[in-house]
């Protein structure tokens, strides 16, 4: 048993041993970058613009300044920044990476592999394309909002919960970049105006096969995508035009329905002649979520039943169509017929094969609730 004095040189002899944190990093040293986006300038550069924000002494609220730099790789446009900063820019805690529409139709890749080599690197950020510049999507004065960071990670966050467009972010995409069997889409930023004031909104979903954007589809397609892709989150609506005759208030013409449950089949099989054939089907049930008309009696549901798997029928069809125009694999039939019907793609390239199956699409829309009022 150790003496006290045993005792003491032991403890002694462990403290002069302990290194300590030697690999601290102290928040006060860095720039903590939240919000960055990749454009290209007119020289074929990449000009990269982070937004950081800085807590000034007499104000609660941060202020937030953008920095820029310009470089033949992102690093070196990253690296032009930090000497233009005082302090170190450290990438870690970015929440949204808006990359210029014109970048992802060459490879998107080229613009995350900078992320994926580094190891504190933020791979749980939201990823989005913008058909305006990144730096001008970074630059709106948003009212009432002090980080734009804020601002952006809500947006897409909505969109999501809407089913307009699926949970990615930076990590998400990186497998299914090189997967060959399934595609992926991500969501595409637009600005307008609301009260004369320039704002974001979610205009559609980009369309990618592998590691180029190769089309673009609206968000009400896109919900319908998804749908067909065995994904909904916390809502999906649609508003269907339902009036054989024109009524003098528009809103009389149409439905708003949510929809309560769905259940999606997809089914990949051989025909006769060998070749691949793809049924797609989806039964939509819906609550009645806006419907000025009113009297819902079973007559009128019935009705209202055919004219909602119409027009839905339609807009799968034109959605599968504009998917497989963009070879954009995005319901994984590449997954299946590898898995199981392997022996189709002997000698052959799938990415040939895809765009031109026949993929039959089957909707049915049924109105299982009318909300609290009939």
């Amino acid at each position: 048993m150790l003496t006290k004095v045993g005792s003491s040189i032991v403890i002694l002899l462990a403290t002069m041993i302990i290194s300590g944190c030697w690999d601290q990093y102290l928040i006060k040293d860095v720039n903590l970058i939240f919000t960055a986006g990749i454009d290209r300038n007119e020289e074929g550069k990449f000009f990269t613009s982070v937004t950081i924000p800085e807590q000034e002494t007499n104000t609660e609220a941060p202020i937030v300044r953008m920095a820029t730099g310009i470089g033949n790789t992102l690093r070196e446009s990253r690296n032009n920044i930090d000497n233009t900063v005082d302090g170190i820019l450290d990438s870690s805690k970015i929440r949204v990476l808006l990359v210029e529409s014109i970048l992802a139709e060459e490879d998107l890749y080229a613009m995350l592999d900078l992320y994926y080599r580094d190891p504190r690197a933020p791979l749980n950020a939201k990823i989005a394309i913008t058909e305006v510049k990144a730096h001008d999507a970074l630059d709106i004065d948003i009212e009432g909002q002090t980080l734009i960071s804020d601002y952006y990670s809500k947006l897409i966050e909505g969109a999501e919960k809407r089913s307009i467009i699926p949970k990615m972010n930076i990590q998400y995409i990186c497998p299914l970049m090189v997967d060959p069997g399934r595609d992926f889409m991500l969501p595409i930023i637009s600005i307008g105006t609301s009260n004369e004031k320039e704002v974001a909104l979610i205009s559609g979903a980009a369309l990618f096969h592998g590691k180029i954007m190769t089309g673009k589809i609206s968000t009400r397609e896109s919900v319908m995508a998804n749908l067909l892709n065995n994904i909904m989150y916390e809502d999906a609506q649609f508003t269907v035009e339902i009036a054989e005759k024109e009524e003098i208030m528009n809103a009389l013409n149409y439905i708003t329905v949510q929809v309560e449950e769905f259940d999606r089949m997809l089914h990949v099989k051989v025909n006769k002649e060998g070749e691949i054939e793809v049924d797609l089907d989806v039964n939509l049930y819906f609550n009645v979520a806006e419907f000025p008309p009113d009297s819902l009696d079973e007559a009128k549901i019935a009705d209202l039943n055919k004219k909602i798997t119409k027009e839905l029928s339609d807009l799968a069809t034109t959605v599968v169509e504009k998917i497989q125009a963009a070879n954009c694999d995005y319901f994984g039939v590449g997954r299946e017929v590898m898995a199981y019907h392997k022996q189709q793609l002997k000698d052959r390239d799938w990415n040939e094969i895809y765009p031109n199956i026949p993929i039959e699409v089957t909707v049915k829309a049924e109105i299982i609730q009318h909300g609290i009022i009939n």
